[in-house]
């Protein structure tokens, strides 16, 4: 009779419901830290990014100055 008892299966599904319910937080956990290191590598990427885009563009700051110094000098001569 035991065997039959509803009450027991209730019991059964609601020790699975709580399970699964564990694991769907330490899942959205998981999941929220690889998020939050992906952002991480992403602004990473972009900063190094910015920083040689900021470098490229002082580079040829430079060069132009040069040859702007350049061309003034065999201009005034």
């Amino acid at each position: 009779m035991a065997d039959n008892c509803p009450c027991e299966a209730v019991r059964e599904l609601k020790e699975i419901v709580s399970r699964h319910d564990r694991q769907l937080s330490n899942d959205h956990t998981e999941f929220a830290e690889i998020q939050k290191d992906l952002q991480y590598i992403k602004e990473s990427l972009d900063k190094r990014s910015r920083i040689n885009m900021n470098t490229l563009t002082a580079v040829i700051q430079a060069a132009c100055t040069l040859l702007v110094t350049i061309i003034a000098a065999k201009l005034g001569t």
